[in-house]
């Protein structure tokens, strides 16, 4: 929609992603965020663990998601009321929930139950998987986006610095098990393809080459998904390949749908 002229339809979803952001609700006695999901990950309702439901840090799955989203349209000039503080309450959220991994990097949970949540961010977490989907690059680019639309220097060093240590941890980039777009390989170079355009410092840009470099040995060895999916199959790992191929300033356009651009 951000493509097509200003409609009705976009300044109400703009408007939903506000009140997402800025409008807490209560569950179980306690305020949690507006984006906050009523369910478990899995959607079964066995999973007592997740019976009042669950914060999801994702950029697939979670609050990151509409950041992104609100980030990239306040940058292509289309706003709703309310769109500066709900940009300005995400950033304020990533960086106050930013938590120092045990590989002294930084980095968000995935996704907590209500109790751990609570709790508030812990320090010493082991470090997760640096994927676009759930992982540290993902959740980075959304808070730059957002720090980038709001002229929020501070906030966009704070993501690049926080993505560039899950890039050069060898353990967080040894639990990546496939070449996919959701949370292998090309996802990630994808990614931090586009962290490094808009970033300020090149530390991430001098990555992109020994990540290329991962993606490529992976591909040699044939360990191309099966299926012929976007994110989960080869499309995405060719369309990924495909795209970081192409001189710029071509723009493809097709990873818009993973709110990275």
């Amino acid at each position: 929609m951000l493509r097509r002229e200003r409609d009705t339809a976009l300044e109400c979803i703009l408007r939903y992603m506000v009140r997402l952001l800025t409008e807490p609700l209560a569950v179980a006695g306690h305020q949690v965020p507006g984006w906050w999901t009523a369910d478990g990950p899995r959607g079964l309702p066995e999973d007592s663990k997740f019976s009042t439901g669950h914060a999801n840090f994702g950029i697939a799955h979670g609050m990151p998601g509409p950041l992104a989203l609100l980030a990239l349209s306040s940058r292509a000039g289309t706003t709703v009321d309310g769109q500066e503080q709900a940009l300005d309450d995400g950033i304020t959220f990533l960086t106050t929930w930013a938590e120092p991994t045990s590989e002294a990097t930084l980095g968000w949970p995935e996704l907590l139950p209500l109790r751990d949540f609570l709790k508030g961010p812990v320090s010493g977490a082991a470090p997760g998987r640096p994927s676009w989907c759930y992982g540290t690059p993902g959740i980075g680019r959304a808070l730059q986006l957002a720090g980038l639309a709001r002229r929020n220097d501070a906030a966009r060093q704070f993501a690049e610095h926080a993505v560039l240590g899950s890039i050069t941890d060898a353990r967080q980039l040894s639990q990546l098990e496939d070449t996919t777009l959701c949370h292998g390989w090309a996802g990630l170079l994808l990614t931090c393809d586009r962290i490094a355009a808009d970033a300020m410092a090149p530390a991430i840009a001098r990555e992109l080459t020994v990540l290329r470099s991962h993606l490529s040995a992976r591909m040699v060895r044939n360990e191309i998904p099966e299926n012929g999916g976007l994110l989960s199959g080869s499309a995405g790992v060719l369309l990924t390949l495909h795209t970081l191929s192409t001189p710029r300033p071509t723009d493809l356009g097709w990873d818009r749908c993973l709110l990275l651009n």
